[in-house]
């Protein structure tokens, strides 16, 4: 039959493209690779490293296979984990139906609370959006709706240093900490999503040693300080510097979390859906309540021996390097992958590769170009779930994160040994503690009367041992 009217033919042309468009995405094909079923004990799985990886390539992200390649990671495998990841049915709950397309931080000032709930939905509440850069931005918030849920989060990491070794040359200690205002009952701050601190504290002469860091909704900038411990001061900077290095290393601030940017600084799109394996613990650690909190002592569920999580300690993997994690299992896990660039003129960072888990909406992966177009950086992450049997949440905690650097060839390990996850204000996170005038009377203290002196300062970041 012909159709007289074009108009209404070019109609009939266009819309099962457009029905097309608008349908949900196909589910993922599954691996044609076999994995072993997970064990309870320590016996090892399947073992993927520089002589086999070809053959598990379908199930590795693109960008990490140069590693086995190169010999340096060895991994063990299984189709699952034993225990399923889930943040509970409250969240769920709150975190399935329609929801808000608004991406604006002033948006989220106005009274709508980050931290109840997957701001713009589940996995199957996204199906529906078909624009890959407003699917981009939405995840990217989803990440900090899952760690805002913990309202106020402390923690102690270790910091492991190589270069070309199998052991660490340099092993540091330090805190990180965050705080989200508004969910803690301070609607002055409203317009704050976040208060952070990173700060070292062995070996003792950079003990203070801080990062502090105000995050602000909207198009208003971070605002960082650094204290030095050496010349007992306080320098304010800017918000490019939160992807600058700290201590000569590849770590940046940006890194804590494998990603801690600024949702509404970069241009992002959702480039393609993958499955691919990610590490997780091997066992879970449970958690233990006191007051509001939440804590998991890591180093005391393995008897105080948190050294042999690492392959430099416990020589589980004999092809792999030191920095390979001893204790944790790689599992298939659905993941956007996404790539994303700073619209800050001044950042270090280039075009950067994220993988996000499509279920827990947590960074697993991410890979960092300089700005001539080199891979810098290959951050990978590993979480836990702290809960505890009498309720049903789960929240999340990092495990450890690794950060490769590609340029120099040194690896660098945050080992988080204990976490504390907590609902109201305590004594140590506390708004008190995250203001920048704590380092005014910390310099006050710790300060000798002011007398002549010949001795050398130590400059506030350039510090090295070697």
């Amino acid at each position: 039959m012909r159709l007289r009217n074009p108009f209404l033919a070019a109609v009939l042309l266009i819309l099962p493209a457009a029905l097309a468009a608008q349908a949900p995405a196909p589910p993922l094909p599954a691996p044609t690779v076999v994995l072993p079923e997970p064990s309870d004990d320590a016996a090892p799985l399947k073992i993927i490293n520089s002589q086999n990886a070809a053959a598990f390539k379908e199930l590795i992200a693109v960008e990490m296979q140069p590693l086995f390649r190169e010999g340096q990671l060895e991994i063990e495998a299984a189709n699952r984990l034993q225990i399923p990841l889930q943040y509970g049915e409250t969240w769920n709950k709150a975190s399935s139906g329609p929801k808000s397309n608004v991406l604006n931080g002033s948006l989220l000032r106005s009274g709508v609370k980050v931290g109840d709930e997957f701001l713009f939905g589940n996995l199957k509440s996204l199906e529906s959006e078909d624009d890959p850069k407003l699917l981009a931005q939405k995840v990217l918030w989803n990440i900090y709706s899952v760690w805002a849920s913990g309202r106020a989060f402390n923690s102690k990491f270790d910091f492991h240093w190589f270069k070309e070794t199998a052991k660490p040359f340099r092993s540091l200690r330090g805190e990180f900490a965050r705080v989200y205002p508004a969910l803690l009952g301070e609607p002055k701050h409203a317009a704050q999503l976040f208060r952070e601190l990173i700060r070292f504290t062995t070996p003792a002469f950079l003990n203070d040693l801080s990062w502090l860091t105000f995050r602000f909704l909207g198009p208003d900038e971070d605002v960082l300080w650094v204290f030095s411990p050496a010349v007992k001061k306080l320098r304010q900077l800017t918000a490019t510097n939160r992807s600058d290095s700290i201590l000569r290393s590849a770590v940046s601030p940006e890194d804590f979390l494998v990603w801690s940017g600024k949702p509404e600084t970069v241009q992002a799109q959702v480039e393609s859906s993958v499955v691919a394996l990610a590490p997780f613990p091997r066992s879970n650690v449970p958690a233990m309540r006191a007051g509001n909190c939440l804590n998991v002592d890591r180093a005391a569920a393995v008897g105080n021996r948190s050294a042999v999580r690492w392959n430099f300690e416990s020589s589980r993997f004999p092809q792999g390097a030191g920095w390979v994690p001893s204790t944790s299992i790689f599992v298939p896990r659905a993941m956007w992958r996404i790539e994303f660039s700073s619209q800050d003129p001044f950042s270090v960072y280039g075009r950067q590769v994220m993988y996000v888990d499509q279920e827990l909406m947590l960074p697993l992966y991410k890979f960092v170009y300089d700005r001539s177009g080199r891979l810098w950086k290959t951050v990978i992450g590993s979480y836990g779930l702290a809960g505890t049997d009498d309720v049903d949440a789960r929240l999340p905690y990092p495990a450890y994160s690794i950060i490769v650097d590609n340029i120099k060839h040194e690896t660098f390990i945050m080992d988080f040994s204990y976490v504390s996850i907590c609902s109201t204000v305590t004594t140590e996170l506390n708004l008190s503690n995250f203001d920048p005038k704590r380092f005014s009377d910390t310099a006050k203290i710790s300060s000798p009367p002011a007398a002549p002196t010949s001795s050398p300062q130590l400059p506030t970041e350039e510090i090295d041992e070697r």
